[in-house]
């Protein structure tokens, strides 16, 4: 038999914490599987047209952040916050959660309180640019399947 795993719910408090850890993991996992590839395609096509392109600004939701004198996506700054546990999830006066972000080290300069409904609409964002990213991917693979068997 199986146990159940307790949520932590309670009568003034409907949204649980597991789903604050949830999209914190999704993070972590996405940021890897995505930004990377999706920054490839922005240098390469910067190279070939010769526009200038803000990458991080263009991988952040809703800012970038400064580490070491360089920009960097704000999704990186949290996945880099919570992989390495430069965080805490607290309750706050209302008895909602808040996550705080707070990490300074190797160069970060992230710091930053986050209610739970705010992270949410975080995520949210984050899953709707994740779609752009993988039809861009999507197009890239085509573009070389095509210069592949047609060009070549």
């Amino acid at each position: 038999m199986t146990k159940s795993v307790k949520r932590n719910h309670d009568i003034d408090n409907k949204y649980m914490l597991l789903d604050i850890l949830a999209v914190l993991l999704t993070i972590i996992i996405r940021s890897e599987s995505y930004e990377h590839y999706l920054a490839k395609i922005l240098e390469r096509a910067s190279e070939k047209t010769g526009i200038t392109i803000d990458m991080p600004q263009i991988l952040s939701i809703e800012y970038r952040v400064l580490r070491k004198n360089m920009h960097n996506p704000d999704t990186r700054a949290i996945r880099d916050a919570v992989s390495h546990q430069y965080f805490k999830i607290e309750k706050n006066i209302s008895n909602d959660y808040l996550s705080n972000f707070d990490n300074t080290d190797k160069g970060w300069q992230f710091q930053k309180e986050v209610a739970r409904k705010s992270l949410l609409i975080f995520y949210q964002n984050l899953d709707r640019l994740f779609d752009l990213y993988a039809r861009l991917l999507t197009l890239k693979l085509f573009n070389a399947f095509l210069a592949i068997n047609f060009l070549a």
